[in-house]
C-alpha cells in the first residue's frame, strides 16, 4: 500500500509510512478466499481478451499480483510507493516473473497508453483527490482498457466488525471512503464508460478469535490513525462479543465492492 498523505476531507493531518513492522502484519493478514480471485478474473476476462499487460497498482506485498500472475496470460506489473513493501513482494519466489516498481500513484512514470487492465485494491482512500490517480489510470490504459477498483465501499464498511466496535474508525473512514455510488462517479469524470460495479461477500477468516487477531494487529489501515485509547475500548468491545457470539458468520466475513470501467477506444 502507498504512503497515507493526509486527507484534506479531516481536520486531523496525519501521515502513515508503512514500515517494515507494518509491512510484515499487512502479509500475515491477507489471505485471499479463492472465489474473491475467481470473481476478479471473471471480471477481467468478461471485458477484455485477457491480454497485453496488467498493472497492480498500490500493490503492497504482492499478494493480489501474484494471484492474478498466476490465473491469467498477462504480463504483470506491481507497482507500489513503498520500498518495504515492494522488499517483501520481490522476495516472493512466485513474484519473480513480475516487473515490481516504486511508483507515486498521482504521477506515474509510464507512458500513455502502456496497459490492458489497471488494478487497485483499497487503494483509492489513502489520497485527498482520489480523482487524480484514476485519471492517471485513465492515461496509462490502452484505448480499451479496463480499470478495476476493489474496495471496501463505505455503505459495507460501516458495518463490519472493524468499525461497529471502534466509533473513531467509522469517524475516519466516513471522511476519507467513498460510497459506491462516489466510486462510479469518478471513473466517469476521468472519462471512463461502461461503468459498473461487483459487490460480493467473501470469507475473510476461519474464526472469531482469527478476526480478533487480525485486529489485534491492526491489519487495516484505519486502526493506525487511531489514538491508542480509541482502539483498546474498541477492541475490548469486539473481544466481548467475540467470546459471546463465536459461531456468528458476519465476524469471518468481508464484503468487496469491484467498481469497473472502460477507456473509450
Amino acid at each position: 500500500m502507498l504512503t497515507l498523505a493526509k486527507d484534506s476531507l479531516k481536520t486531523d493531518a496525519v501521515t502513515i509510512t508503512y514500515n517494515r513492522q507494518i509491512a510484515r502484519n499487512y502479509e500475515c493478514d491477507r489471505k485471499i478466499e479463492a472465489k474473491r480471485l475467481d470473481d476478479l478474473v471473471k471480471l477481467i476476462f468478461e471485458h477484455t481478451a485477457g491480454e497485453g499487460r496488467i498493472l497492480d497498482l498500490g500493490c503492497g506485498t504482492g499478494v493480489f499480483t501474484t494471484l492474478l500472475d498466476g490465473r491469467l496470460p498477462m504480463a504483470v506489473t506491481g507497482a507500489d510507493n513503498s520500498e518495504e513493501m515492494l522488499a517483501i513482494a520481490r522476495s516472493k519466489p512466485e513474484g519473480r516473473g513480475i516487473d515490481w516498481h516504486k511508483e507515486d500513484a498521482v504521477k506515474l512514470s509510464y507512458e500513455n497508453e502502456s496497459f490492458d487492465v489497471v488494478f487497485m485494491s483499497n487503494l483509492l482512500h489513502h489520497f485527498n483527490n482520489p480523482l487524480d490517480v484514476i485519471q492517471q489510470c485513465a492515461r496509462v490504459l490502452k484505448p480499451g482498457g479496463l480499470l478495476l477498483n476493489h474496495f471496501g465501499a463505505l455503505e459495507d464498511i460501516i458495518k463490519d466488525p472493524d468499525h461497529k466496535f471502534f466509533e473513531k474508525a467509522s469517524e475516519l473512514d466516513v471522511r476519507r471512503t467513498p460510497a459506491r455510488i462516489q466510486m462510479e462517479y469518478l471513473l466517469k469524470s476521468a472519462g471512463l464508460t461502461g461503468i459498473g460495479s461487483d459487490k460480493n461477500t467473501y470469507k475473510l477468516c476461519n474464526s472469531a478469535a482469527e478476526r480478533v487477531k487480525m485486529v489485534e494487529s491492526k491489519y487495516i489501515s484505519v486502526f493506525h490513525l487511531m489514538d491508542q485509547m480509541s482502539f483498546q475500548r474498541g477492541l475490548s468491545r469486539l473481544r466481548r462479543y467475540a467470546e459471546a457470539n463465536q459461531f456468528d458468520p458476519w465476524l469471518r466475513e468481508i464484503t468487496v465492492t469491484t467498481t469497473f470501467g472502460i477507456k473509450p477506444c
